[in-house]
């Protein structure tokens, strides 16, 4: 075989090992495209609960708020008024 036909089988194979490597690297970057889109669906999803979640949040603690600051009642003095003992 003269040194051209080698080089040019040489130079097939590494057109055949390029074409592999770029076949995997675009198998890889499709499968990180899906896994970037999961990964996205899941944080919409999340800041969604997180929403929720805040607002319950925010709704109870002004609940507690309410009660802190409303006026107290004492049942037993209120007993002692109604039966005329102060």
């Amino acid at each position: 075989m003269s040194a051209l036909e080698t080089s040019v089988q040489t130079l097939a194979s590494a057109l055949d090992a390029l074409e592999n490597r770029l076949s995997e690297k675009l198998a890889d970057a499709s499968a990180d495209a899906d896994a970037v889109e999961a990964t996205q669906r899941q944080a919409r999803a999340a800041r969604a609960h997180l929403h929720e979640a805040s607002t319950g949040l925010a709704a109870s603690l002004a609940e507690l708020r309410a009660l802190i600051e409303a006026p107290e009642t004492d049942p037993v003095s209120k007993e002692s008024d109604a039966n005329g003992a102060s």
